[in-house]
């Protein structure tokens, strides 16, 4: 979502280049400036692929019901696009820096960049945030036993499975002797 929302504020210009946008200065200091490009640039859909949304989104919808039930309360499923909102704003808010900025500061500081309030609400994104899952939490005990790892094995290996797929070392590849055998020594 948040990609599209950029992509959609980049592609809104009119032909004189003068359109909702034009405000929006191209200083880097600006936490609202998008270089052109950058919205195309992610390719998060190489790494994060349809079957490791689908689990999370499978098992996070199966935690927050059964937490949200527990109070009571009815769990609003999240979908594809509310995930993908959730890790654009997660990794804007790195790239801005934020990390040790309150999360309800971020999204209602009238300061802070506006496409956090823009793109969802901060109780729906401390809700994804709380419940976000890898795995099946019920039946993660018996895995543990075997795979210390068990709560993020599924997702982990599917991530790696698409690493190795979209990354072809070619001719120009330098290995580091630190990745060829592990010495503890100075190399002359």
């Amino acid at each position: 979502m948040i990609v599209k929302m950029l992509q959609k504020g980049l592609d809104q210009e009119d032909e004189d280049g003068i359109g909702p946008e034009s405000e929006i200065s191209d200083d880097d200091n600006d936490p609202a400036y998008v270089p052109q490009g950058a919205a195309q640039d992610l390719h998060l859909d190489k790494f994060i692929s349809d079957n490791i949304i689908e689990e999370v989104l499978r098992c996070t919808n199966l935690e927050g019901r059964r937490a949200v039930a527990a109070k009571g309360k009815e769990w609003k499923s999240i979908d594809k696009e509310d995930f993908l909102a959730f890790i654009g704003l997660t990794l804007l808010a790195g790239g801005d820096k934020s990390w040790d900025v309150a999360l309800r500061e971020l999204f209602l500081n009238p300061l802070q960049n506006p496409i956090y309030k823009a793109t969802m609400g901060v109780g729906r994104y401390e809700n994804i945030r709380r419940f976000i899952r890898f795995d099946n939490r019920r039946t993660r005990a018996l895995r543990l036993e075997t795979d210390h790892m068990t709560a993020f094995r599924y997702v982990w290996e599917r991530f790696l499975d698409n690493c190795r797929r979209r990354f072809i070392p070619s001719d120009c590849v330098t290995i580091d002797e630190q990745l060829v055998f592990p010495v503890h020594q100075a190399c002359v």
